[in-house]
């Protein structure tokens, strides 16, 4: 995972090719500024693409912004999830799976 802030505004760059892609609860969770990484937008690598979300969640097109994120902006650190986190992530996900499913 790679952190850079353009504009004020803080993104998270990770590979989702691994074997964990983060749902919607995992990208809140992970983008929170207390419980989490913190971030205003979460850009994930998807296949040969990117999928960009929010902090609260939601997908979206990536912004010209964002393609200059990953582009163009220097990463200002590297970050690895500890096994502990990933599985607090996929706990979030699967209690909204279990919530959204009832």
């Amino acid at each position: 995972m790679q952190d850079f802030v353009v504009d004020d505004k803080e993104y998270l760059v990770m590979d989702g090719r691994s074997d964990f892609m983060p749902g919607p609860a995992a990208i809140r969770l992970l983008a929170h500024r207390c419980e989490g990484v913190g971030a205003d937008r979460v850009l994930i690598r998807i296949g040969d693409g990117f999928v960009a979300y929010a902090a609260d969640g939601t997908a979206g097109r990536l912004s010209s912004t964002d393609y200059q994120v990953l582009l163009h902006a220097v990463p200002s650190c590297e970050m690895r999830l500890t096994d502990s986190f990933v599985r607090c992530l996929r706990a979030a996900d699967a209690a909204e799976e279990q919530f959204l499913a009832s």
